[in-house]
């Protein structure tokens, strides 16, 4: 994992994180696969502070790149996260 982030203002986070996913074998769940070398994702995230006690968290998985153990298995779309936290 790496992640890249940034503070503009005292409200406002944003940044980007990489995952690399990796199989310790050649199989998923038992299924067969040509690799251990499984997946790339790149996310990208905005965090809003609103006062002390709420704050909300986006975030866009822009690219999951399936790699030779996850070419055969399932294709998987971008998706947007959003929540609410208060405390």
């Amino acid at each position: 994992m790496v992640q890249v982030s940034a503070t503009p203002s005292a409200a406002i986070t944003t940044g980007a994180i990489y995952y690399r996913f990796d199989l310790d074998q050649a199989q998923y769940f038992g299924a067969p696969v040509s690799s251990g070398r499984f997946a790339d994702e790149i996310d990208v995230y905005l965090n809003r502070t609103i006062n002390e006690k709420v704050s909300a968290y986006t975030a866009y998985r822009s690219r999951c790149l399936p790699k030779l153990g996850a070419t055969r298995l399932a294709t998987v779309k971008p998706f947007i996260s959003l929540s609410l936290r208060c405390t």
